[in-house]
């Protein structure tokens, strides 16, 4: 048995994958239950689609069968387990952490936790919606630096994703608003130069990005 190695951690559709040897069938069987045939001989192959399965450890065997003269061949079992819960991960909003609702300029750290029962692997985080993924920095403890003024001024929601080591996906996102740009204020009247004389009504006009 070449994949699933003993002990791994699966998740999804999973390629049963190992090799033969003077055989005209392989049999494999999942959690002692009755024989199936799998695709080949020298190289043999079985798609497993292990969200069908019950979470938790699973065991796999095999076996080889030879028709002239008939003979079956040592059964091989491994021990695998079925991850089927996502990470978990969040953002750290505690001051002076950047959180949900923030108005943020210049560079900002975002920071945060990640937890799998079967390991995280890595975090990713994206600026715009998940469009663009880069990687943060850490992983059960984890960081992304983001220079604010690479980006216009407004609303937009940051996400942080967890994956674990079978390529499951946990996600969390918070909202925030990019303001990098002072209001503009302008006079609309009276103009420049003008001579008062008695009362004076000033007006303008005032604008902001946000």
């Amino acid at each position: 048995i070449v994949n699933p190695q003993e002990g791994q951690a699966v998740s999804g559709y999973v390629p049963l994958i190992g090799t033969g040897s003077k055989v005209d069938l392989v049999e494999y069987a999942l959690d002692g239950g009755g024989w199936m045939t799998a695709t080949g001989t020298a190289v043999w192959s079985h798609v497993l689609n292990s969200m069908s399965q019950t979470e938790g450890e699973h065991t796999l065997s095999v076996r080889g069968i030879r028709n002239s003269p008939y003979a079956v061949g040592e059964t091989v079992t491994i021990t695998f387990d079925v991850d089927q819960t996502i990470p978990s991960i969040l953002f750290d909003e505690t001051e002076p952490n950047p959180g949900s609702g923030d108005y943020l300029s210049g560079s900002v750290t975002f920071i945060g936790t990640a937890t799998d029962d079967n390991g995280v692997s890595g975090v990713d985080f994206s600026v715009n919606g998940g469009t663009v993924w880069n990687d943060a920095t850490g992983s059960s403890g984890w960081s992304y630096s983001f220079d604010t003024t690479l980006v216009p001024d407004g609303s937009r929601t940051v996400i942080a994703r967890a994956r674990d080591i079978t390529g499951l996906y946990g996600t969390v996102s918070i909202p925030v608003v990019i303001d990098n740009h002072d209001p503009l204020i302008e006079f609309t009247a009276p103009p420049a130069g003008y001579v008062a004389n008695g009362v004076i009504n000033f007006t303008g006009t005032t604008t902001d990005t946000v």
